[in-house]
């Protein structure tokens, strides 16, 4: 079984490193039961990547804008005519030697998923789709899938990471080169672990209203 570390496991930790072992190392961790939000934000990614999986030319889901749709539009038109190969949900898993392993390697160290990864002949972009709000936290993902693909594509000399919001319609993109790589391994190999350390002290804060670990839900923890 994978012990890998994800993004989302990532940020649990760092909100509250006693919910984190609650769920994920003790195994606590409750059933998602998604609400109205979570099941359009899953309908409309699931729209976007059977488009590009299928290379259609019908509409994408309707509630995503036309400027939306616009943006969207560019990479499938290349990926349509061989300007790029597009991945939509890209899936990856590497381990403590940032190599590339399979995605439930027991060796596995960090992993997730990408929303839409285009490859270029010199270059890669990035698509993350979100239908909420903008977060702080997002620039750290994109740092994450920024070094996860210049580890995969070593031939390659920039990668290009942008968030698209759907709902405020607006887009924002950062620019990594290789020359990032290295102080972006050592940024993740730090985060990663100091999650194996047995020390998960509680942080409570807005987040202890949802935790399954709260005392208000049934949990052990009295801070929250």
């Amino acid at each position: 079984m994978s012990k890998a570390v994800s993004f989302s496991r990532n940020s649990l930790y760092k909100k509250c490193p006693a919910s984190y072992e609650w769920q994920y190392v003790l195994g606590h961790k409750e059933e998602f039961n998604p609400g109205p939000a979570a099941l359009r934000g899953t309908r409309i990614h699931d729209s976007i990547e059977q488009g590009f999986l299928m290379q259609s030319k019908e509409p994408f889901d309707p509630e995503i804008p036309e400027k939306v749709s616009l943006w969207l539009q560019e990479p499938l038109q290349d990926s349509i005519t061989g300007k790029c190969q597009a991945f939509p949900e890209m899936q990856f898993c590497l381990n403590a030697e940032w190599e590339s392993v399979e995605f439930d390697a027991e060796d596995g160290y960090i992993r997730g998923f990408m929303d839409n990864v285009f490859v270029y002949e010199n270059r890669v972009h990035v698509h993350e789709y979100k239908t909420g709000r903008k977060y702080d936290e997002h620039a750290h993902q994109k740092q994450l899938y920024a070094m996860v693909c210049l580890l995969l594509y070593p031939d390659i000399s920039e990668v290009t990471v942008e968030g698209i919001y759907i709902d405020s319609k607006e887009r924002e993109a950062t620019i990594y080169s290789r020359s990032h790589l290295t102080s972006m391994k050592y940024t993740w190999k730090r985060e990663i672990d100091r999650m194996f350390i047995p020390m998960y002290p509680a942080r409570p804060g807005i987040q202890c209203r949802w935790c399954p670990k709260s005392s208000n839900k049934g949990g052990t923890c009295q801070v929250g």
